[in-house]
Formats: C-alpha cells, structure tokens, sequence
C-alpha cells in the first residue's frame, strides 16, 4: 500500500508539460487534503527564495536568475500547505515557451481549504474557519481576489497571455492572504490552505497582428529605471512594427516576429505597440509601466513580523561615544567612509550588533549612513518606514512581565531633527514619514536618524518601564523634485573612498536639454541621463578625479568629484595600553599592496617598506609615555601620488599593580561573610577580622611569610555594626618616594539595608556612605550611594604619608539613613579593591641639568629615560633653525637618567642652544 501511494504522490503532484495548450503545471491532489504539503513556516522571505528550502518560492524546472538551472521539480514537501497572517505568500515560478504565449488563454484554478485563526487574547484558536481574503498575481498583474471566504472555496481564473505580460521564460504566480478580521476587533489573524492548484492553456482560434506585447517589469524605480519591452506579431517579413514614445519603428530588430527593447523611464509610461500588415490593416496594444519615484538608500532588517536577525537589547545607553561598527552598541553603522575611529566600512555592519528594542533604560537606536549632494538637497524627498512590534513592559511591584503589549512613545530624529513622534502606541505600528532634506537637516557626508522610546506610563503609575521592537527600518529617497534648470545642479558619488576592485557610481543632475559627459575614458553618458539624472559605475584603480562636462548650446559648465581608492586596509596595536611591567606594543597592518607603494611610520620608526610581506607588517615599539603612531602609504600616481595616512594611539600607563583583592566580576564569593563584630587593631594575620595582611614584616604582629587567605579571612562587606576593614601592605623605598603616584581603585556592589521595626531586609540597594583613609589620611569620600558603584583615588606618596615598611589603608562605612529614620543600619560589599603604583610620577620630559666645560668647549646635558629608549640631539644658533646632532642616542641602560655631551661649534661669545626629544 505504500508503494502505491507513492508511486501516485510522485505521478500526479507535480505535472508539467511545457506543451501547445494543454496542463501547464498542477501542484497537489485534489483530495480535499494539504497533506501533501508541509506546514507553513510562520515567516516570510523576499524573492527569490531557495528550490531547496522550504520558503515562500517554489520552482519548477527551468533556467532562472539568481538561482541557475534546475533540472527537476522543488521537491513537494517544500511548498507551504498555507497563506497566513504572518505568513502571507506563496509564489510558484515556472517557464513558458513561446508557444505557451502566443495566442493563449490561461486558467488557474486554486482549491482553497482548511480555513481557520488565532484568538490572541484567549492564547488559542479561534471558533471556526474565521474570515480570508486572498488574491492571485500572475507576473505583477492580479488575476483573482476573493473576500470573505468562510468556507471551502473553489477559484477559478481565466485571462490571455497579453493581459498578464506573459513572457516566453520564467513566470511568477504569487497567491496572498490580504486580510480577514476573523474576530471583528481589526486584526487579521487566521490561515487558510490549499488543496490544490493547476494552470491550464488553450489557444484562441484566430491570431491577430499581434499576439503578445508586454514587459519584464510593471514597475520600476529610480535607482533602476530600466525595462524592457517584448512582442510577439504576426512573422510575415512585410509587417511594419511602430512603438510610440520616441522609440520609432523597430521592425528592424523584430526577428520571425519577435523583438524586444530595453528603454528607461523616469515617470509612470503608457507605451502603444502599433502594427502594420502587409494588406494595409493595422493593429495596436498598450501597456502601463509604473515608475516609484522612491529609490533605496538602506534597508536594515527583514520584512517578515519579526525581529530574530537583530540581537536581545543590552540594557545599557551608550551616549558618550560614537559607538562601533564592530559592537552591539546603540549605533549601528551603514556601508561608507566616516573618516576619525571609524574610518571606511566596505560593508553594512552585522545585523545582529543592532539592539531589537527600544526600552525605558536603553531608549536609543542611532543608524549612521551617508548621502551625497544629490540626495541631500534641500529639495529631495526622504520616505523613511520603520514597523514597530511585539511592545511590553515591567511590572516592578509584581517583579514580572506586566500584561499586554504595554503604552510606548517613540520620536525619531534625523540629524537632531524631529521627523515623527508617536504617543501611545498599543499595538504593531507601521511608521511611514516623509519629508525634505531641508526639513530633516540632511547633509552630505554622515547623517544619523535616532529612534528613541521616550516614554510610555503602561500601568498608569507614572512609570515607564517597558519595551517595543523593531521588525525593520528602511530609508529611501525621490529626486524628482529637485529643480533641473542648471546646467549642473549636481555632480557626485556614492563613495568617496573604495577598495581596490570594488565600483563606485557617479551620480549627476543636470539640465534635461544639456548634452553631457565624463573625462577618465567614460565619455558620452546621455544615454545615462533621464530627465536630467543620471549614474554610471566606475572602478578606478589609484586615485581619480573625475569632471563632468555640460554643453547648452555655447554655454559649457563643468564639475568633478574625486573618488579615492584605499591604500590602508588596517593599522592597528596589539595593545591600546603599555605599562612598566608590560611595556611592549605590537604595531600591524594589512595594506592593498601594489609595485612601487611604499611604507612608513612616524616617531622615529620610518621605512617599513620592507617589513611589509604580501601587504602585511608589524613592528614591536615601546612608548614611555602616551603615543599616537601614523602610517603613511604613498602609491605612484599622476600627476601626483597617492598618499593615506592612518594612525592609532598607545595609551602609556605607569601604574604597575601594587596589589589586588578579588576578581572584577560583580560578586562577592571570593570573600567571606563578615563577622559582624569589630576589632582593634594590629588584628591578625591567621584570622577573619578587620585586618587583613600581605607579605612583609610588620612591627606589631612580626613576619607574615604569605599574604593572608582572602577568601577565609577578608570580610566581604562593611556594615554599620562591622564598619571597617584595614589592609595592610608594604612598600619599598623606590615605592615610598614622595614623587610615587598611587592609585587606588574599588568597585562596591549588593547593598542593601535592615528594617528593624519590620524585622526583616528593606526594599532596594538601600544609602550607603563610604570613606577610604591612607595612613589615617582621608583620599576618598562618597556618600549617599544607592547603587552598585565604581570608586577610585590617586595621589602621591607624600600627600598620605607614605612610609618605606607598613602602611594601612583603611574603608570604612561610615552612614547611610536608607529608611529615613535617623538610623544607618546597612552594608555595602567589595567586588574587587585594586591599589597600583607609578613609582616615577609624572612623566615630563626636560634636560633637568646641564654642565659646560670651557676647556674643552663641550656642553653635557643629563634628562630623564628609561633603559631601551633613544632620543634625538639638535643645536642650533638662533632657535628658528635646528641642525641635528645625533639621532640615536641610546638612554642609560642604568638608572632613570642619560647624560650626554655636544661639542660646542662656534667662537667664544656666539649663541648655542642645544634641544633633545624622546623617541617613543
């Protein structure tokens, strides 16, 4: 039996005969059953989808674009058995030959069954089959919609190749649920599935002069303005074949009946086909080619109810920094050249580093993008859509998610501009706004639109927590309306800086009678001009300038635009801080290699040419203080050579660790629980209490062999009935200096406070004041602290007294009223405390002695170093113009200084001044 069943499956679900008249294709039994099928996936794609997956694209054999040849059928099982709410579409693409066009008429006929929806509120079912609109598309052009299906429904169309642009190759049906309120309270909830659907065709007795006209495309938009036109008429080689709209006659490339033309439009166009026979009878057809005026600039996100491509929200605002094309940050950061940090990104950022939603803690998503001169007149007209979904909120008293989709406002901004403000948004929204770029403040170069939720009171109580989601954002751009009278408005290009091998499109608007064209070898581009506007993709290889030239009759104008391509993949450092204990950077880069490039980098380094193997390099450098590196790559070129320059900073930190107590990593449970009892000192070194020792030899408790066992012995918390803890620790004379710096660093974490009269834990963090002596000398207060914190205080050894043996430094809670009762009960606990020491203080560099000797006519000087650097010895006689002396003096391998002698050049009584300079 069950052979049988599948030799039936695979003889009668997919049929195809690519036949004059007759079964074009069929898809499923008519068995009143969808089993045949697999289950709706619940979300949408754009075309072309896969002839392997199962997605909204089926595929008969045949040859198609962007997906290659199939030799068999899609496999059945992935067609989806239904059309849904968030699963609308079901297109089947299939070929027809020519004899499948001329002349004939079609019927598609669609089983509809299975009917049914979704009671959102209920979490269930609905009762019924519910209520469905559908609608078939055959190549753009709708062949049937049908309303209110409420039951089993059987579709049939019927209509001729001409009217549906047939065309002789690949063909799209496409079936969509439009709608059907199957509870009455405006959703649209529900799926409705098929049992089967055939197409059939049979020709119509008599051909006329013409069989067939129709083309690729019904619609096309600014940024690709071309279609093409096709027909089929009558072979006779004496028939005139005319088409209207200044194309002309183009009997001379109809061939056996058959031509095509590809023409470009910047309006909705109706062209009229007219055919002359050779016994003086003439026929005409028509068709209407739509133009949206509205080209793309950026499309982040899928179409599809849902916002699985982008990432959970990290509950955290960045608005100090510009944030990062390589992080989830709230910045999100388009293909283009930004210049600074950000530098030139050959991609649209991941999707996944945007946040899916904008919260009442986290309200901001900024998308950065760029536009050029044209897109950003004054004049332009901006279409920005953004579909908000799947809003929530917090209930903080229940400690849950509260119930429903919540109340949100959202504004949303281009370049500080208001462009849309929404309040109260109950359910999924579709914002749509347009505007000028005068009114957006658009700009070329870098602009930013900022998507803020700027509040929402869901539970009515003055609060705003809550949240709402993106499904996606889209930008586009009309340039229609920007006025074309002179004989350059514009002249620019998409971007400014490519990589070697990638294009860049030039981009122009002019006056419409203008004759226009481009130096570099691109020449003549009125054929690239519609109504005045016009692009062309360009591929320099080095650096380009390139001019427009307008002609109006004697009137010539001209304009350029410069497009660079990249020398400097990258410059980077392995590190972005040095210290003493770890002083040494490595510096990399990767660069677009060509014969004759060469290489270098400043701060004494130079040529690096030759440490540069297949275009990429490094080189270990040590800075002794803050240094910024730039690389400079130089490309032959004419008339001038291309040169880019990038650099990178390395932070110099003295401060070696002194010591540390705990691991940054927000928990307590490297200590342990405090005692809850105060001790005096000296305390002890074996023992929990508030005195906790590091290795050293101290006066009132002798030699300590090892630091003390922190987890057993140093109390977690100061409380107010346990306020302090010492730590206790020595420091070496170098370490003891009064010039040392020394830093001390604490994050305090989990407070939380006691209700004596409830006898129980507060609510919330609680108020907590802390203070931190050094030796007894206070270097840090905070007060009044209700949530986790960060705490940190430099200063020099001589300001608290520093000592060469024991020193202490003590923290101590010293109040906290949480409950506002006069009483401070409460604690505070440690996540880490960290103590660091720059035991040369402050790095400025000066000769800080000089010596002469007159008899032997020499100058010595002596300045700070560091063993491993080198610096660089100048003298000159007026201080405007400096002669080097020496440029590798190599500093003192011991100690913290370098003395060196220049031999005084000149008569007694002349000028001399001599300079030295650190290289990093």
């Amino acid at each position: 039996m069950w052979k049988l069943i599948t030799f039936v499956f695979l003889s009668l679900l997919l049929f195809h005969l690519n036949l004059y008249g007759g079964n074009i294709f069929t898809l499923g039994i008519d068995d009143e059953s969808q089993a045949e099928f697999s289950q709706e996936s619940f979300n949408s794609n754009s075309a072309p989808g896969s002839p392997t997956l199962k997605d909204d694209d089926y595929y008969f054999l045949g040859s198609y674009d962007g997906i290659g040849v199939l030799q068999a059928d899609e496999d059945i099982v992935n067609f989806e058995r239904a059309v849904t709410n968030g699963d609308k579409n079901n297109r089947i693409h299939f070929h027809l030959d020519s004899n499948d066009i001329i002349n004939n008429e079609y019927t598609l006929t669609v089983d509809l069954i299975g009917g049914g929806w979704w009671d959102a509120p209920a979490g269930a079912s609905g009762v019924g089959w519910g209520i469905h609109d559908v609608r078939a598309n055959f190549n753009g052009v709708e062949i049937f919609a049908e309303s209110e299906i409420v039951e089993n429904r059987l579709v049939t169309a019927v209509f001729d190749a001409f009217s549906v642009n047939a065309v002789a190759g690949e063909n799209v049906i496409e079936i969509t649920r439009v709608g059907g309120d199957s509870k009455g309270n405006g959703t649209d909830y529900g799926w409705i599935q098929f049992d089967y659907i055939t197409l059939e065709a049979s020709a119509v007795a008599e051909p006329g002069l013409i069989q067939s006209f129709f083309t690729d495309s019904n619609e096309v938009a600014a940024d690709s303005p071309t279609a093409t036109l096709s027909w089929q008429v009558d072979s006779d080689p004496e028939t005139s074949v005319f088409i209207d709209n200044g194309i002309g006659e183009v009997t001379a490339i109809t061939s056996e009946g058959a031509g095509s033309i590809d023409v470009r439009i910047s309006a909705v166009t109706t062209y009229v086909l007219t055919v002359k026979g050779v016994d003086g009878d003439e026929a005409t057809a028509s068709l209407t080619i739509g133009y949206q005026p509205y080209a793309e600039i950026w499309t982040v996100g899928l179409i599809n109810g849902s916002q699985a491509e982008f990432s959970q929200e990290k509950g955290t605002s960045n608005e100090e920094s510009e944030g990062s094309p390589l992080f989830q940050d709230d910045d999100y950061f388009l293909t283009g050249n930004y210049g600074g940090e950000i530098g030139n990104l050959e991609s649209d950022e991941a999707w996944l580093n945007l946040d899916r939603a904008v919260t009442n803690n986290d309200p901001n998503n900024r998308f950065h993008f760029l536009l050029d001169s044209l897109q950003a007149d004054e004049s332009s007209q901006m279409r920005f859509t953004m579909n908000l979904i799947w809003g929530g909120w917090w209930d903080a008293e229940a400690n849950s998610s509260g119930e429903g989709f919540g109340t949100h406002d959202v504004e949303i901004k281009l370049n500080g501009n208001v462009i849309s403000a929404h309040s109260d948004i109950t359910k999924n929204e579709l914002i749509v706004e347009t505007f000028s770029g005068d009114e957006g403040g658009a700009v070329q170069g870098e602009n930013v639109i900022e998507v803020s939720r700027t509040s929402g009171d869901s539970k009515g109580n003055g609060g705003n927590s809550g949240w709402i989601q993106i499904d996606y954002a889209s930008l586009e751009v009309d340039l229609s309306q920007i006025v074309r009278d002179k004989p350059i408005t514009s002249f620019s290009s998409n971007k400014s800086l490519i990589v070697p091998g990638t294009s860049a499109s030039l981009n122009w608007l002019v006056d419409p009678t203008a004759t226009v064209s481009i130096d570099q070898g691109v020449g003549d581009v009125g054929g690239k001009t519609i109504d005045g506007i016009g692009s062309i993709e360009i591929d320099p290889s080095v650096n380009t300038t390139y001019t427009l030239t307008s002609v109006r009759g004697n009137d010539v104008e001209t304009a350029t635009v410069r497009v660079e391509v990249d020398l400097i993949e990258f410059f980077q450092s392995t590190v972005l801080e040095v210290t003493p204990d770890e002083p040494t950077a490595r510096l990399s880069w990767s660069v677009y290699s060509i014969p004759g490039m060469t290489l270098s980098v400043d701060n004494g380094i130079g040529d690096v040419t030759s440490l540069t193997e297949d275009g990429s390099g490094s080189i270990d450098v040590r800075p002794s203080s803050t240094t910024t590196y730039t690389m400079t790559a130089t490309r032959p070129n004419v008339p001038e050579e291309d040169t880019e320059q990038v650099s990178l900073t390395v932070e110099y930190n003295g401060y070696s660790v002194l010591w540390s107590l705990g691991v940054d990593d927000n928990t307590q449970a490297e200590f342990s629980i405090e005692d809850f009892n105060s001790n005096p000192l000296p305390g002890a070194a074996d023992a929990k209490d508030d005195d906790y020792y590091f290795v050293g030899n101290y006066a009132d408790i002798g030699e300590v062999l090892e630091d003390e066992d922190s987890a057993l012995n140093f109390e977690r918390a100061v409380t107010n009935g346990d306020p302090n803890n010492r730590i206790h620790f020595m420091l070496n004379p170098e370490q003891a200096s009064p010039s040392s710096e020394i830093r001390i660093s604490m994050d305090m974490i989990s407070g939380g406070w006691w209700d004596a009269l409830a006898g129980q834990g507060g609510g919330g963090f609680g108020i907590h004041d802390v203070s931190v002596k050094f030796n007894g000398e206070e270097v840090m207060v905070s007060e009044g602290i209700e949530r986790d914190t960060s705490l940190s205080a430099t200063f020099t050894a001589a300001e608290v007294g520093a000592e060469i043996g024991e020193n202490t430094i003590e923290i101590t809670r010293t109040g906290g009223d949480s409950k506002g009762d006069g009483t401070d009960y409460g604690w505070i606990q440690f996540d880490y405390i960290l103590a660091e020491i720059d035991s040369l203080g402050p790095r400025i560099f000066e000769i800080n002695d000089y010596e002469y000797d007159a008899a032997g006519k020499y100058l010595s000087i002596s300045f700070p170093s560091s063993p491993g650097q080198f610096f660089l010895v100048e003298v000159s006689n007026d201080m405007q113009t400096w002669f080097e002396y020496d440029d590798s003096v190599e500093a003192n391998e011991e100690g913290s200084s370098t003395t060196y002698a220049v031999e005084f050049l000149g008569d007694e009584g002349d000028a001399f001044f001599v300079r030295a300079s650190r290289f990093p």
